[in-house]
């Protein structure tokens, strides 16, 4: 998960993923109503739902294991999303046969922004190749 050599050290992306996941635990699993295309083969999606407690947040951690972007459809049902809390999105994204190298040691990092969900339903566009975590506040 760490490359090195005599002059610089660098995380592999399996470093950050493992990072990502790791700081982005919530407390429980929830139910998953989270929806790739349909032509789209389901071993190469991955998403889990879950409620982080302490911070008020339901967190979804998503993967895009094809080298193209897709829609996901996303309805949280059981809770109230907050329209106005800070909800973010973090991201990390690169190529399938791509990692970090010497030469380009954070090629594929986690990329963390503002986001607020639009709604009780809506649909998420994924970065092809990606791991996805967003965070989404409810009252």
């Amino acid at each position: 998960m760490i490359g090195f050599n005599n002059s610089v050290s660098f995380g592999r992306s399996t470093y950050y993923a493992q990072k990502l996941l790791t700081e982005n635990r919530p407390d429980v699993n929830l139910t998953a109503a989270i929806m790739p295309p349909d032509d789209m083969d389901p071993k190469y999606f991955v998403a889990l739902a879950g409620l982080d407690h302490e911070s008020k947040e339901i967190v979804l951690r998503l993967v895009n294991g094809v080298e193209q972007a897709i829609p996901v459809k996303i309805n949280i049902a059981g809770a109230k999303v907050d329209a106005q809390g800070g909800g973010r999105i973090i991201t990390m994204s690169g190529k399938l046969n791509e990692d970090n190298d010497e030469q380009e040691p954070q090629r594929i990092v986690p990329l963390c922004s503002a986001w607020r969900a639009p709604g009780q339903e809506f649909t998420l566009d994924l970065k092809p190749a990606s791991l996805t975590v967003v965070r989404i506040p409810i009252k």
